[in-house]
């Protein structure tokens, strides 16, 4: 999801006024924080009323701890996230994990670095290939082969270890 269309998102479901700068660039950083993914913008848009913008951008350095949770009316982004990890192979599994390792970024190369010995074993670019047409790995840029794992997923799959 594009950023203006997350901010519009998460500014509709939390009730917010269109005006005001303040809140734009907080809007902005949330939506950043949650990697612009529905499902964590219209659960995070439910706990401004009670923590304010400030307090949901302070809490939100965990998200899995503030959205993991079901409620009453919809799943929990820890459901989600647990229903796709049940999805994937043994193989999926173990190089989503292993890329998880890096928080800004990594590649290919580096990937198969950290899986050493099990390269032999499992077919990890495939594994790679299939995690980024789940959208769990992103690709940054095409060109160099730069990819990145979304925040909330590289959380979920480091507590996997």
């Amino acid at each position: 999801m594009e950023l203006s269309e997350g901010i519009a998102l998460f500014r509709q479901r939390a009730g917010l006024p269109e005006s005001g700068p303040m809140r734009s660039d907080a809007a902005a950083r949330i939506v950043k924080k949650l990697d612009g993914i529905p499902l964590a913008i219209e659960l995070a848009s439910r706990q401004v009323p009670v923590l304010g913008l400030a307090g949901l951008e302070v809490r939100l350095e965990k998200p899995l701890e503030l959205l993991g949770d079901e409620t009453g009316t919809s799943p929990g982004l820890r459901t989600v996230l647990d229903d796709s990890w049940f999805d994937l192979s043994e193989d999926e599994r173990v190089v989503l994990t292993w890329s998880a390792v890096f928080p800004g970024g990594f590649n290919a190369p580096l990937v198969e670095a950290v899986l050493g010995e099990r390269t032999k074993t499992i077919k990890w670019l495939a594994c790679l290939s299939s995690l980024q047409a789940r959208s769990l790995i992103l690709v940054r840029d095409p060109t160099v082969g730069a990819l990145r794992i979304l925040e909330v997923v590289r959380q979920f799959a480091l507590e996997k270890v």
